[in-house]
């Protein structure tokens, strides 16, 4: 457990969106900063597997500094430390122990990587811990016979009213006595003038 601690706090590529290279060396160190919310204190803890320094920044009367956090004024002075203190000794890297697992991973999501690809790293677990997915297995996409699909209704829908288109009336035929009886009217019987009798009309 200790060695992957360690090498959790010696990632510098993971490290690098949030400090960049403010934390790095010239060679591998696991490094902890640290700040309290009022800004009384800041620090920053770092080792190798050799050599272990602190460096705590504050006030001496304890009131809080001018937002001054770990990263910002005790890492540097961490750093420098650090690069005197190891200057002429041997480069040194975290080991891990016998028990420790060595797997591929692909960087979106931690899944076990099943070839080495460029977006794929090494990562350490403990026995029992490998992730168990693969992340290059294609994708299962169903088929359209596995896609059920449920209509969907709108609560409280008022129903749309129908409108019944009102009929066109057919024409229906005057009977032949009626057409008759009409142009005898009109004839018999002008505006301004007397009826005339139906059968002097006829006679004529």
């Amino acid at each position: 457990m200790l060695f992957l601690i360690s090498s959790i706090l010696s990632d510098s590529i993971a490290r690098a969106p949030t400090f960049g290279n403010a934390l790095n060396l010239s060679r591998p160190a696991a490094v902890k900063t640290g700040t309290t919310e009022d800004f009384k204190d800041a620090l920053t803890i770092g080792y190798t597997p050799s050599l272990v320094i602190g460096v705590w920044i504050g006030n001496n009367d304890y009131t809080p500094m001018d937002s001054v956090a770990g990263s910002l004024g005790a890492a540097p002075i961490w750093r420098q430390l650090m690069e005197n203190f190891l200057s002429r000794t041997p480069v040194e890297r975290f080991l891990p122990p016998a028990n420790i697992l060595r797997v591929m991973v692909c960087k979106d999501n931690g899944l076990r990587a099943e070839t080495a690809t460029s977006s794929a790293y090494m990562e350490f677990f403990l026995p029992g811990t490998i992730p168990t997915k693969s992340c290059t297995n294609p994708l299962s996409i169903p088929t359209p016979t596995e896609i059920e699909v449920t209509p969907t209704s709108i609560p409280n829908e008022e129903p749309i009213p129908t409108v019944t288109p009102t009929p066109t009336p057919t024409p229906t035929e005057i009977p032949r006595e009626e057409i008759r009886r009409r142009i005898l009217e009109q004839l018999t019987h002008p505006p301004g003038q007397e009826k005339k009798n139906e059968d002097q009309i006829l006679n004529r």
